[in-house]
């Protein structure tokens, strides 16, 4: 899955941490590369797996220089989401 910020065309420009909580079938593996997380490899248990990505986003700092205050358009730094696998 690719992340990307809603509205911003500079979402390159964010820092994107994922983490995963819950079950994975033992044989997969999550990598990351930058706004990409990606699940691989060969499931060797069947059933079905339930767990839930969390990504958080840190913003780059904008400095205005009338201000004199660092400003991100942000209106949150993370989300989540709930996904299952069903093996057979």
């Amino acid at each position: 899955m690719t992340s990307e910020i809603k509205n911003e065309p500079n979402d390159d420009d964010y820092g994107y941490t994922y983490e995963i909580y819950g079950d994975l079938p033992d044989g997969l593996e999550t990598f990351t590369n930058f706004r990409t997380l990606s699940i691989e490899g060969t499931a060797r248990t069947s059933g079905t797996f339930t767990f839930k990505v969390y990504l958080y986003v840190d913003p780059p700092e904008y400095y205005d220089e009338d201000s004199e205050q660092y400003e991100d358009s942000l209106c949150a730094y993370s989300t989540s989401k709930e996904f299952t696998i069903i093996v057979n």
